[in-house]
């Protein structure tokens, strides 16, 4: 039996071994090989042995038992008979909870988020392994439309999470399970520009990785998180690195999607350093990665992404052209967030244009569109219009936008560094000494929270 590495960094068997095991095709001293490799929970051998699997896929394993030390057919024999006995019982139980998750969300919604937490704390029909991964998706799922529903989601997953059961489904899977529903309240948190508490969920979901199962996909959604969020810190050089960790691990595993994915953020960290001749580079590689079928919200990152990426690079003609072959998909996907980005894109490309009434218009729309949900992201916009008043011999009107923006970041927990940038422009406002200069210079120090479209 020939044996491979995995993103473990442990030897596992081949897909052949793997197949002959399940088929009931292996020999005696292969069974066991396979079986004892088994037992530690391999993400990756579970991802080719579910498929194979009398009754789908294979749930979450615990190492316990040990295969038989005797050679005898009849012992390895009993020892597989246990292990798929096992299986069949985990992911039955998951499946059921799967079944049941749609009926208990629906019980959840329509309540305050105060009442929906006490009850999935104190109610243990809550406790649900299926219902939890349900939250998690809904929650990812709504982060382009609504960052509070993001948020809220994410907090009952994890309150579940903490509840389920290690005992019934491994202690292993059940803290994987627990990581990421943490990294997604740690992404939530971005979302909604809380940056520090980001920081300590994505922490916290590191330490329950540790004691995970050494599933290399987990670690790389994690890193993924944290990628973001060190982008969103102005800390690049990080961000760089932990996407390129995870991309890694998406390589090992063979995940090709995963990495085309992995590698439109990358594209999106090189533009914020100031490469945007790479980043273009990256997401049209990404792009050709990604299909658009299985993955729409992906290729729409990368597409608007690549638009921005030319525009800043002063090849407006070529940003025209994406901006035209993405259209459709913004229309089809329908996603407040992606459609203010599209309509941030078009005042950009107003005013790059010369068209400053319909850059004004656009970026007014934006700016109301971000500026209760994720005020650094309408800081950003209000620069843009701010630049687009001074360009046209309106200064007076900079001012209030200026104090406007400045309640707003008061009123939420922004990153220091983003309120010594706005600081600097109230004073210039204030000195009379307001020009495009000083509006571009406090852009460059807010660029690393300027979003594109997420996965």
């Amino acid at each position: 039996m020939k044996s491979s590495s995995s993103g473990c960094g442990e030897a596992h068997p081949d897909r052949a071994s793997l197949e002959r095991f399940m088929a009931g095709a292996a020999s005696s001293d292969e069974r066991r090989l396979v079986l004892t490799h088994l037992l530690t929970d391999c993400p990756v051998c579970r991802e080719i042995t579910g498929p194979l699997a009398p009754f789908g896929r294979t749930a979450l394993l615990q190492p316990g038992d040990a295969p038989a030390e005797s050679g005898e057919p009849e012992a390895v024999a009993a020892t597989t008979s246990l292990l798929l006995t096992r299986l069949r019982d985990r992911q039955r139980a998951i499946e059921k909870e799967r079944e049941e998750a749609p009926r208990l969300t629906a019980e959840l919604e329509g309540q305050e988020q105060a009442h929906r937490l006490l009850l999935v704390r104190n109610s243990a029909r809550f406790h649900n392994w299926g219902l939890t991964e349900l939250l998690m998706e809904e929650s990812f799922n709504s982060r382009h439309n609504d960052g509070h529903r993001t948020l809220q989601l994410a907090e009952l997953a994890v309150e579940i999470a903490e509840r389920v059961d290690g005992a019934v489904y491994g202690d292993s899977a059940t803290n994987d399970l627990r990581a990421r529903a943490w990294a997604m309240k740690g992404n939530a948190l971005r979302v909604v520009s809380n940056l520090r508490e980001s920081g300590r969920c994505l922490n916290r979901a590191l330490k329950l990785l540790e004691l995970g199962t050494g599933d290399p996909l987990e670690e790389a959604r994690v890193c993924e998180f944290f990628a973001a969020l060190r982008s969103n810190q102005r800390r690049i050089d990080q961000a760089v690195r932990l996407q390129q960790r995870a991309m890694r691990l998406y390589r090992r595993a063979g995940h090709r999607e995963r990495l085309g994915r992995a590698m439109v953020d990358l594209a999106s960290y090189n533009a914020i350093a100031g490469d945007r001749e790479f980043a273009i580079e990256l997401v049209q590689k990404a792009l050709e990665m990604v299909d658009v079928d299985r993955d729409p919200r992906t290729v729409l990152a990368a597409r608007h992404n690549l638009a921005v990426f030319l525009q800043e690079s002063g090849r407006l003609r070529e940003a025209l052209e994406v901006l035209g072959q993405a259209r459709s998909l913004y229309e089809t996907l329908g996603d407040r967030r992606n459609l203010l980005r599209l309509r941030w894109l078009e005042g950009s490309l107003a005013k790059d244009l010369g068209e400053m009434k319909l850059a004004e218009q656009a970026f007014l729309e934006v700016y109301h569109g971000f500026v209760e949900e994720t005020p650094l992201i309408a800081a950003q916009v209000a620069l843009e219009l701010a630049l687009v008043y001074v360009e046209t011999g309106r200064e007076g009107e900079v001012a209030p936008i200026v104090l406007a923006m400045e309640k707003v970041f008061r009123a939420h927990e922004v990153e220091e560094h983003a309120v010594t940038a706005w600081l600097v422009l109230r004073e210039a406002v204030e000195r009379n000494r307001l020009h495009a200069a000083v509006l571009k210079d406090v852009a460059a120090r807010l660029r690393s929270v300027s979003e594109r479209p997420a996965r």
